[in-house]
């Protein structure tokens, strides 16, 4: 029926939503650990801050000389400010 349907449809969404996010989990504590690992060879260690924010943004090329890929709205700004007021060397996440 149409309603089955949707429903599978609606559960897909759900579960690629979650495969997503864990995806996107796993590479940031992996980035943190590698980081933590590598010995750069000017001896200052690399450090880097993770943000992440689940949300909806608008995505674009912008620029006629200097091309350039970017997101922009409320989502982006938020996932951008997690990012910068984070800890260094460790994963900040939204509720």
């Amino acid at each position: 029926s149409a309603m089955r349907d949707r429903e599978q449809r609606s559960q897909t969404g759900v579960n690629r939503a979650q495969r997503d996010l864990h995806a996107m989990l796993h590479m940031a504590f992996d980035m943190v650990r590698t980081l933590a690992e590598y010995k750069a060879p000017h001896k200052e260690p690399l450090r880097m801050r993770i943000g992440i924010h689940y949300g909806n943004v608008t995505a674009g090329v912008i620029g006629t000389k200097k091309l350039r890929y970017d997101i922009f709205g409320t989502d982006a700004l938020m996932g951008n400010a997690i990012e910068s007021n984070g800890v260094i060397g460790s994963v900040c996440i939204s509720e």
